[in-house]
């Protein structure tokens, strides 16, 4: 569902970044922009055939990192130390889920013999996003120096970091402020804010996550002041090399405007520390987890040739007499003789070696009792057209008709998953929960389970599917063109099996073998009189009764031939849906984050061999889980 752009993923706590000024949290943003790694084949990849060996790919390449902190560092005694480890494959361009991570502590430096700092952790194992996260207490004792090693299973060497811990002495901090008011997309100047909130914690912080509408909690000093006074004045504050300054700026109305910040900051003792914090324009905070929920129009890709399809079917049914008059002139015309041998054996045009030693011709040659006992045969084997064409006659219209209106509202559940800094670009990925439309009346629903297990299968992208959006002005979202596999050809191949071949699960994928069981062929067969039966199945034809049934049923087959091939046609049909659009973000807490998607509209084209060819609409919505 995408031009396919690259998915990229982010921890759950880059979410949004109004202002960052360290080097550090720049550098983050940098690698940790990158999608999420997938194992094994894609849905929708081609299957080499049996017996093919595939090539190996190459050997999967893991790096380690710490986040949000550099070696060495230094911390205050009694402390809490949040550690973000990250794993990711720097060939593949993607961060590396699942790998155990194991964490040793040693005490580098220890004057007095004391250290009492510790991990709470010593085993993790990163998530989804390449995460895992772990915590340094750094005890009580004073003048101390640890080095945390961290281990990954698969990268070639560990990451350490050297924490000296010291006893708390007092600087002063001195924060400046400006206000930048370009908003980044190209719009007029944003007005500055009227008053400022600032807030300074003291710990590891990533100034991506900073939402100013839903500051952290756990702050260590908050105050107001003017805008117009452009600076901050903490005159005590203990000695450390992580406070994070976070500056929230307010309009007359009190709503939010504008946000900085600045991560990494470190107080000497007896000292000024001077910090500069540029405060940028706010946007909407759109990273999380949404339900999110498609219809689209696919009426116009029902493939023409249903009619034809009926049309055949119905055909072969009401014309039975002629299918099986066609069998019987077959049988005809492979044992009438074309010359007589001087013993007088008739020999047909299916010649056959005659066994070895005499035998002896039948009285009455076998086309002579053949003729009049299949007239007879024909004559009796009566059928039932309208009970086979039921499922033709129960239809409100033609079948071109129903599988339009079936395709004209197909509803798609998901789960969307976000990621990106406002204002974006944002990635997102989708995993598919149901496919629904109604099929003669009845809501039909798919699963994702369910849809590999249908006769004509259908492909769903459930992972892999990227969608990417652009935040325009405060609350327009602007969806990129992204593409969906869902191949519509391929439902409505699905929705006439369901119809023509009676929804048999892992049952025939040919009409022909669902339709031949109307001809009765055995039936027929049997009903021959035990003496051409014996003729036919002479050395001369070798027409036996499972042979006569099988020639019978060839006949069935090949009168719904070209129905068959129409559907198979759909059925191999591997189609993308290129589309995109837009809808509005909506903020129902006032907290800048992004709580529903509405209006979404939704334009495209069926793409085929990359080629535009019928146009689709649709809309979207999604609510924040």
């Amino acid at each position: 569902m995408r031009a396919f752009g690259a998915l990229y993923l982010i921890v759950a706590l880059l979410a949004f970044s109004p202002a960052c000024d360290d080097a550090d949290s720049e550098t983050v943003r940098d690698v940790e922009e990158q999608p999420t790694e997938t194992v094994g084949p894609l849905p929708g990849d081609t299957t080499p055939p049996d017996g093919e060996d595939v090539a190996p790919g190459p050997p999967r390449t893991v790096v380690l990192e710490f986040l949000g902190i550099s070696s060495p560092t230094t911390e205050l005694v009694e402390s809490s130390i949040p550690l973000q480890m990250r794993t990711y494959d720097p060939v593949a361009g993607v961060v590396v889920e699942g790998v155990p991570l194991t964490y040793r502590l040693e005490v580098k430096a220890d004057p007095t013999g004391g250290a009492d700092g510790s991990l709470e952790e010593s085993e993790g194992v990163t998530d989804e996003h390449g995460m895992a996260s772990n915590r340094f207490h750094t005890g009580s004792v004073p003048d101390t120096t640890y080095l945390i090693e961290v281990t990954a299973e698969g990268a070639d060497d560990p990451v350490t970091l050297e924490v000296q811990v010291l006893a708390p002495g007092v600087g002063e901090l001195h924060v400046t402020f400006e206000f930048d008011a370009d908003d980044g997309q190209g719009g007029p100047p944003a007005p500055a804010p009227t008053h400022v909130k600032g807030l300074l914690l003291n710990e590891i912080y990533i100034c991506d996550a900073f939402n100013p509408g839903a500051p952290p909690e756990n702050t260590f000093l908050e105050e107001e002041m003017p805008f117009d006074v452009g600076e901050w004045l903490i005159p005590e504050i203990p000695q450390s090399a992580s406070w994070v300054v976070l500056l929230t700026g307010f309009d007359e109305a009190g709503s939010v405007v504008a946000g900085g910040c600045r991560a990494s900051v470190r107080v000497g003792v007896d000292s000024k520390t001077d910090v500069r914090v540029t405060m940028r324009p706010v946007g909407l905070h759109l990273p999380g987890t949404y339900a999110l929920e498609q219809t689209l129009d696919l009426s116009a890709v029902a493939p023409s040739d249903a009619a034809d399809v009926e049309s055949i079917v119905r055909a072969a049914i009401n014309g039975y007499e002629e299918v099986l008059q066609g069998f019987a002139d077959e049988i005809t015309e492979k044992i009438t003789p074309v010359e007589t041998e001087a013993k007088g054996s008739p020999r047909g045009k299916g010649d056959v070696t005659a066994p070895e030693g005499d035998v002896e011709d039948p009285p009455i040659p076998c086309h002579i009792l053949w003729e009049p006992d299949i007239i007879e045969a024909l004559a009796g084997h009566t059928l039932n057209p309208q009970e086979w064409l039921a499922p033709f006659d129960s239809l409100p219209s033609s079948l071109s008709v129903v599988i339009e209106e079936a395709l004209s509202e197909v509803s798609l559940a998901a789960s969307l998953r976000v990621s990106g800094v406002p204002p974006g670009p944002y990635s997102g990925r989708i995993n598919w929960e149901s496919l629904k439309f109604n099929w003669l009346g009845q809501e039909v629903t798919w699963t994702p389970e369910e849809w590999a297990e249908l006769v004509y299968s259908i492909r769903l992208e459930d992972e892999g599917t990227t969608w990417e959006a652009q935040v325009e002005g405060y609350s327009t979202l602007v969806l990129d063109e992204h593409e969906l596999r869902l191949e519509p050809l391929r439902i409505a191949a699905a929705l006439v099996n369901d119809l023509l071949l009676g929804g048999q699960e892992g049952g025939p994928a040919e009409l022909g073998d669902v339709v031949a069981p109307f001809f009765k062929c055995r039936e027929l067969v049997l009903s021959l009189s035990d003496e051409v039966l014996t003729c036919l199945s002479d050395w001369r034809w070798q027409l036996s009764t499972t042979a006569l049934t099988e020639l019978c049923e060839d006949h069935a087959r090949a009168a719904v031939e070209d129905a068959t091939a129409k559907i198979t046609a759909w059925a191999m049909a591997q189609d993308r849906l290129a589309l995109s659009g837009t809808a509005t973000l909506v903020d129902d807490t006032q907290d800048l984050g992004v709580d529903r998607i509405v209006d979404g509209l939704l334009g495209g084209a069926v793409m085929r061999a990359g080629t535009p060819a019928e146009e689709v609409t649709g809309v979207f919505s999604a609510a924040g889980n």
